[in-house]
C-alpha cells in the first residue's frame, strides 16, 4: 500500500508540477536542450529501459507503447520497441523501424538500433547502410562510429574501417584535451541551488547516482525537483531505497524508512532524522540515529567534520536546541 501511495503521488507530481520537461542530450562536455516531452513519457521510457535490460520484453514493449502514446515522435522509444523484436520476429522489427523512421523527430537511435539488428541477422550490406545514415546524422557519436567500423569490417572494407576508427580516436583525444577538470560535488550543489537542473544532471553523471542527486536537491530545498527525480528512479529501479526515502520525505507520508541508516547513506539518514525530530520529537530522532550502530551525539559530531557541507548543515540543525519541548 505504501509503494502504491507513493507511486500515485509521484505520478500526480510528475504530471502537474513539472509540465513539459526538456530532454538533455550530452555530446562530450557539451549539453544541449532538446524538444520537450511529457513527464509521463519520460517516466515510462525509464521503465521500458529497465525491463528491456532485464530481458522482460513483454513488459518493455508495453512501456515503450505507453511512451509512444504520449510522445509519438520519440525516436528512442521507436528504436527500443523495434529492437525488442529483433531476435524473435525480424519482420515485425523491420515494420517498427520503418514506422519509427516515418514518425520520429530523432532518427539517430533508430539507425543505430536497426544497424545492430541487421548485423545480428547477418544482413551486412543493410547494416552498413544504417551505419552510414547514423554517421551522417551525428559524425561525433561514438555509437555511430563503432557501428560503422563494425559494419565496414563485416563487409570486408577493413581499410575504411581503420580510417574511421583512427578519426574517432583523434576526435576523442581532442575532446579530452578540451574537457575541463572533472566536475565536483560543489559544482553540482551550486547548479541545484540555482535551479539549473540540466547542468546539475550533466555534472553529476560521473559523481553520483540519480537517487543521490535527488537527495542533495532535497537537502538544498528543491523539493519538487527532488521528488520528480526520485519518482523516475523509483519507476525504473523499484529496489532503490534512497529514491523511496526521498519520495517519502517530499510527500509527507509518515512511515518507517525504506532502509536502515547504512542503506540510506549519511545525508538521507540525517534528513530522515530531521523529519522525525520535527514531526515526532527529539527522542525519536536520536533513537533512529542510534540504530545505526553508534550513539547519536558521536554520529552528529562525525558528520560535522565529514567534509560535506550539506551533511554538516543537517547535523547542525539536529544539534540545535528545540524552541519548545517535544
Amino acid at each position: 500500500m505504501r509503494a502504491s501511495a507513493l507511486l500515485a503521488a509521484s505520478a500526480l507530481l510528475l504530471s502537474s508540477c513539472l509540465g513539459q520537461q526538456e530532454v538533455d542530450r550530452r555530446h562530450g562536455a557539451h549539453v544541449e536542450r532538446g524538444r520537450t516531452v511529457s513527464p509521463s513519457a519520460y517516466a515510462w521510457y525509464a521503465r521500458a529501459r529497465h525491463f528491456h535490460r532485464l530481458g522482460q520484453l513483454g513488459l518493455a514493449r508495453e512501456a515503450y507503447d505507453a511512451v509512444l502514446d504520449s510522445d509519438p515522435k520519440s525516436g528512442a522509444a521507436w528504436a527500443g520497441l523495434a529492437s525488442t523484436y529483433c531476435e524473435e520476429d525480424p519482420e515485425r522489427a523491420e515494420a517498427a523501424f520503418e514506422k519509427g523512421l516515418a514518425r520520429a523527430a530523432e532518427t539517430l537511435p533508430l539507425h543505430l538500433a536497426r544497424g545492430r539488428c541487421e548485423l545480428g541477422w547477418g544482413k551486412t550490406a543493410p547494416a552498413l547502410s544504417s551505419a552510414r545514415l547514423a554517421f551522417l546524422v551525428d559524425p561525433a557519436s561514438p555509437e555511430a562510429n563503432a557501428l560503422l567500423v563494425e559494419a565496414l569490417a563485416a563487409v570486408g572494407q577493413r581499410d575504411e574501417a581503420t580510417r574511421v576508427q583512427r578519426g574517432q580516436r583523434l576526435y576523442a583525444r581532442t575532446q579530452d584535451q578540451a574537457t575541463p577538470q572533472s566536475a565536483t560535488r560543489t559544482q553540482v550543489d551550486r547548479a541545484l541551488s540555482s535551479g539549473d537542473f540540466a547542468l546539475a544532471e550533466a555534472l553529476s553523471l560521473e559523481l553520483m547516482t540519480r537517487s543521490t542527486l535527488s537527495a542533495r536537491a532535497l537537502a538544498l530545498g528543491q523539493r519538487e525537483y527532488a521528488a520528480a527525480e526520485a519518482a523516475l528512479v523509483a519507476l525504473a529501479a523499484p529496489s532503490d531505497v534512497r529514491a523511496w526515502a526521498v519520495l517519502s520525505l517530499t510527500q509527507g507520508i509518515r512511515a518507517e524508512p525504506p532502509g536502515g541508516p547504512g542503506e540510506l547513506g549519511e545525508l538521507l539518514t540525517c534528513l530522515w532524522a530531521q523529519e522525525l525530530r520535527t514531526s515526532v520529537g527529539t527522542a525519536a530522532a536520536a533513537a533512529f540515529l542510534n540504530a545505526g550502530g553508534s550513539d547519536a551525539a558521536s554520529t552528529l559530531r562525525a558528520w560535522r567534520i565529514e567534509g560535506d557541507p550539506l551533511l554538516a548543515a543537517c547535523a547542525a540543525r539536529l544539534e540545535a536546541p528545540t524552541s519548545a519541548p517535544p
